[in-house]
């Protein structure tokens, strides 16, 4: 089973705290949505990365396989 761990830090620091976990990608970009409405994918490497900013935040997410 994999889950998505989505992490929270503030711009222009790359410390970054662990904020909520999530069982399906749907469901955490639901989160987002709703707690950050602002956030927007457009500082993204790759298409499929897992990244959001505003104004004063960035989020982002890991895939990882839970044993």
């Amino acid at each position: 089973m994999k889950i998505y761990i989505l992490s929270s830090g503030l711009q222009g620091c790359s410390n970054d705290l662990p904020e909520a976990a999530f069982k399906t990608h749907k469901a955490m970009l639901k989160y987002i949505k709703e707690k950050y409405p602002d956030a927007k994918g457009t500082s993204r490497v790759e298409p499929n990365e897992h990244y959001w900013e505003d104004d004063s935040m960035w989020l982002w997410a890991d895939k990882i396989e839970l044993l």
